[in-house]
């Protein structure tokens, strides 16, 4: 569990990333993240599941929409199923 060490108190920074960090070691194959690396995915993971950006923000916690507009990382496959859907919609040709 990862708990603070010290009872009734809340852990702190160093003790959580030491917890998440042998966790990650635990796991084959997976390279070293951090825990901010993981946000950035996380937000990036509800906007390919279509989340809505009002939705995002107020699940990662930001303020201001520029902050979560900067944590989305958009997919490739995202990105090229909103072409096809366009050239679809649009009767657009991909090919030249």
């Amino acid at each position: 569990m990862w708990e603070s060490p010290i009872a009734g108190q809340p852990v702190n920074p160093s003790h959580f990333r030491d917890k998440y960090r042998n966790a990650l070691f635990k796991v084959p194959g997976v390279r070293m993240l951090t825990p901010h690396s993981c946000r950035h995915t996380y937000a990036s993971q509800l906007q390919a599941l279509g989340v809505d950006m009002e939705t995002i923000q107020s699940m990662v916690g930001h303020a201001d929409m520029e902050m979560t507009q900067h944590y989305l990382h958009v997919q490739e496959e995202v990105r090229q199923a909103a072409a096809e859907k366009f050239s679809k919609t649009f009767k657009v040709s991909r090919s030249r």
